[in-house]
């Protein structure tokens, strides 16, 4: 009697740890994919915005080069580019509230930096700042250079995040670490960079 009391707890134990680590597996998988859902959704956001931004500082700049502030092929003159202008900030505002929602505080933060460069052109063209030609130019650089830095940012950063979380193992951090937005916050495989 005592054997099969041995057998059946064996076999009650094991089932319990089958369904354990069945229940374990299934819930970092789980967490893995809506992790990367909402990651996908992330880019589409900042995508929008950093679209949104350079249609924006295109469209001033063809404003610009209709005041002859700027050299492009094809100038806008005032009456025209002040509305498509308008409409682009319109664009813009829409796509930055999506990032106010779906973005982090360095996101939000290099977005709203953006948006305060974009607006300086827009100041430009609209006789709302007077300059030469080679003001426009700084101000100009002044947005582009960070927008490749930024998007350059969004775009390589969760690809980065994507692979560490899949080398971790199940992307969830458990242990002696802990956890933000699914990444250890410190420890021997952490990197400040990704953070």
């Amino acid at each position: 009697m005592s054997g099969e009391l041995f057998t059946l707890m064996g076999v009650l134990v094991g089932a319990f740890a089958s369904y354990v680590g069945g229940a374990l597996m299934e819930r970092s998988r789980w967490r893995r994919q809506l992790s990367t859902r909402w990651d996908e959704r992330r880019l589409e956001v900042y995508l929008r915005y950093a679209d949104a931004i350079k249609r924006f500082t295109s469209m001033a700049g063809r404003l610009a080069a209709g005041k002859g502030l700027f050299d492009l092929p094809q100038p806008l003159p005032q009456d025209i580019g002040l509305e498509r202008l308008a409409d682009a900030e319109l664009e813009r505002g829409y796509a930055f509230e999506a990032v106010l929602l779906m973005g982090d505080a360095d996101t939000i933060s290099a977005a709203r930096a953006l948006q305060r460069h974009a607006w300086v052109l827009e100041q430009f063209v609209r006789d709302m700042r007077s300059g030469t030609a080679e003001d426009w130019e700084r101000a100009f650089r002044a947005v582009t250079q960070p927008r490749h830095d930024v998007v350059g940012a969004w775009v390589i950063r969760p690809m980065f995040q994507h692979a560490f979380q899949l080398w971790w193992g199940t992307g969830l951090c458990t242990g002696a670490f802990t956890c933000v937005h699914g990444r250890p916050a410190h420890g021997p495989h952490s990197d400040p960079g990704l953070a």
